[in-house]
């Protein structure tokens, strides 16, 4: 998905609801039908001819009327969508693979794009670590950054046990390239130590704003980078011809299996193109039969 910034229509918001609604549409199939076919509109009308030749007898279509029953709703809730490609969208979540087409805010979505930390803890934390974290998160925002509970340029963890969500989402952030902080605890309170553990693995320990500050203040001295297109397409390299994908599909579909391969690696085995390889992988997804899994890598569901 590249960065453009414009706004869209209330037609392309339909459009581009309709197809993330739509049966095996995921995030990055849905960025790469924007890619291949320019419009939503277009990917839309296309999506039952590509799950056939996937194995699908059928897919789901969101309707209009659904779709757009939905979006009446939510702007009578007061709830803005924003799509990938719009200006208030946040520049960090759209870094990531497999970013939302489209999000949902209430409020001032111009906040989105500020400099941003994520704080998280435990349900069950302590009066200590309540107000160590309303107090690093004041600090913190006192030096302009937004306080937020995910996507954010860093998640820090105050208290966590070994089993707490909060370390999920530390490890997904870590996973994102974003910096992970986290608070030293006691060894003898079991809400301590999937923080400890957070520093045992690399995490940064923080005992002050000023801590997170010293990690933060050089992240920003840069503007951020756009992220390279899924799967690293070449902008001349997205178009492929349907005697070429007919050629390549029994090829690739022998190459996959229920262990998920790289698809760089599935396109030097089978030496087709990147866009012939692409269009099969994208046929058998809307069929319900890829997977895709972190790192590019892709397996199959059930026998194709």
């Amino acid at each position: 998905m590249n960065g453009t910034r414009k706004s869209l229509s209330n037609n392309e918001r339909l459009d581009w609801l309709r197809l993330i609604r739509s049966e095996n549409v995921g995030p990055i199939t849905f960025h790469r039908l924007l890619e291949r076919y320019g419009s939503a509109a277009r990917a839309l009308d296309a999506l039952p001819e590509l799950a056939a030749k996937g194995g699908a007898r059928r897919i789901r279509i969101a309707s209009k009327t659904d779709t757009a029953a939905e979006m009446e709703q939510v702007a009578a809730s007061g709830v803005q969508l924003i799509a990938l490609a719009e200006e208030h969208y946040p520049p960090l979540l759209r870094q990531t693979e497999d970013a939302p087409p489209l999000i949902a805010v209430i409020g001032h979505p111009h906040l989105l794009v500020k400099k941003a930390l994520a704080v998280v803890g435990g349900r069950n934390a302590s009066a200590n670590g309540l107000g160590l974290a309303e107090r690093l998160a004041r600090d913190v925002g006192a030096e302009g950054y937004l306080i937020v509970s995910g996507m954010a340029r860093g998640v820090l963890v105050v208290e966590a046990t070994q089993k707490s969500g909060s370390l999920i989402t530390a490890r997904f952030a870590a996973e994102q390239n974003r910096e992970v902080f986290a608070v030293p605890g006691s060894p003898l309170d079991p809400r301590t130590q999937g923080a400890n553990q957070l520093i045992k693995e690399g995490a940064h320990l923080v005992q002050s704003a000023a801590d997170i500050m010293e990690i933060l203040s050089g992240l920003f001295q840069s503007n951020l980078e756009e992220p390279q297109a899924i799967e690293n397409i070449d902008e001349n390299d997205i178009t492929s011809s349907p005697g070429d994908v007919d050629a390549g599909r029994d090829v690739i579909k022998k190459l996959l299996g229920p262990t998920p391969i790289a698809v760089d690696e599935l396109i030097r085995r089978c030496q087709m193109s990147l866009a012939v390889v692409s269009m099969v992988l994208l046929e058998l997804e809307l069929a319900g039969r890829l997977e895709r899994h972190p790192g590019n890598q892709v397996s199959t569901i059930g026998e194709i």
